[in-house]
């Protein structure tokens, strides 16, 4: 698929750090207890997506974890606004809802005592990864696809709504390609 770069409208640069805390620290979710990292089967990562318009840059972040606190969104934003200049409200900071993972969605004082250190170190690394993002800008175009995959499985419950139950088995594809037809980064819903 080749895309319209057409007047170097749109550059967006890409990066990607891993997150993973180390073995035997805590690790919870929304369906299991708090409980020691024995292994580590893939890390857990921030991905980070630049745009930029004209004058006007704005940052995706997403971390591999299931859920986040604000105090520790506010963190994150100020240290990729203070690394590259974007302003905060141009940051968005979201999770890709990891089923077991880092229980940052925890208020700060309800962390384990093993995360003061990771929390305090980790808006540096996101701000690090966003400012690779920000320095790899190139031209790039946008084009987006959408896929009916009936009888896709998810975790939501199901619904006697027949509109719900068709979007959820709607995937939604966002492709950035680069000038010259590389991918840059593939977005995707998933409900």
């Amino acid at each position: 698929m080749s895309l319209s770069t057409v007047d170097n409208l749109l550059h967006v640069g890409v990066s990607q750090a891993p997150i993973t805390p180390p073995i035997g620290f805590t690790i919870a979710g929304p369906e299991f207890p708090d409980r020691s990292a024995r292994a580590i089967d893939d890390d857990l990562a921030v991905r980070c997506i630049i745009f930029k318009s004209y004058d006007t840059t704005a940052a995706l972040v997403s971390l591999d974890v299931h859920g986040i606190a604000d105090w520790l969104k506010i963190l994150i934003s100020q240290a990729i606004a203070k690394s590259t200049c974007i302003p905060r409200n141009n940051i968005t900071v979201l999770t890709t809802g990891n089923g077991i993972s880092p229980p940052l969605w925890r208020d700060e004082n309800d962390l384990p005592d093993q995360y003061r250190n990771y929390v305090a170190y980790l808006p540096d690394i996101i701000a690090g990864t966003t400012l690779d993002a920000a320095q790899s800008l190139e031209p790039a175009a946008v084009g987006t696809v959408t896929a009916a995959l009936p009888n896709l499985s998810c975790f939501a419950t199901p619904s006697n709504d027949e509109a719900l139950e068709t979007e959820r088995e709607t995937l939604q594809l966002t492709v950035i390609q680069t000038a010259d037809d590389r991918t840059a980064c593939i977005l995707y819903n998933f409900a």
